[in-house]
């Protein structure tokens, strides 16, 4: 895509939207979010997010097919009794350009501690998570452990090492990849497949 391109960006199981600019309302992106909840609603409304409610172990999205350029599910697939519904919806609803980016925590690296949270029903690992993305219509081009805090770390450090809080997220971000191994999530990337 160039630069110039408008894209249709949403976010499944969206929560806060953490990943969408803090406001929308003046971008030429269009972004979309559905949750379970509708707790968020006029606080992504108010952001210019579009937000709708659903049940991603059942319902099918009200969106048109290939109608999405981007699609993020974060942390959310591991809280699902029907991951497959989730998958033939990002299938149906992927542009044929579109990339999708989905994170869940590795259970190789988190074991136990996946179970702290009461909602988590199906663990992954790296090769588990790439045999539930990958299909005819999905091609897995990365799949990946990784913390949130290194990637986010090493991003801010590079725009400005000498700042001191920047010198100490990023030692956080280190200490939490090497040494905090509950804390591991797996990054996945695919695009659609087109032969």
């Amino acid at each position: 895509l160039n630069k110039n391109s408008t894209l249709t960006i949403l976010d499944i199981g969206a929560g806060l939207c953490n990943y969408y600019p803090e406001s929308v309302k003046d971008s030429k992106h269009k972004y979309i979010a559905y949750d379970l909840s509708k707790d968020m609603k006029k606080n992504l409304e108010a952001r210019g997010i579009l937000i709708f409610q659903a049940d991603i172990n059942k319902d099918k999205l009200k969106l048109e097919d290939k109608s999405i350029d981007l699609i993020i599910c974060s942390h959310l697939i591991e809280h699902l009794q029907n991951p497959t519904n989730l998958i033939n919806e990002i299938e149906r609803l992927l542009s044929n350009s579109g990339v999708l980016l989905i994170k869940t925590p590795d259970i190789r690296s988190v074991k136990w501690n996946f179970y702290n949270d009461f909602t988590h029903i199906t663990p992954y690992s790296q090769s588990s998570l790439i045999q539930q993305i990958q299909s005819e219509e999905l091609k897995v081009l990365n799949c990946f452990s990784t913390t949130l805090y290194l990637d986010f770390a090493k991003r801010i450090f590079k725009r400005n090492p000498l700042n001191p809080f920047n010198i100490i997220f990023y030692i956080v971000g280190i200490y939490t990849f090497y040494f905090r191994k509950d804390m591991r999530e797996l990054l996945c990337i695919a695009k659609k497949n087109i032969i």
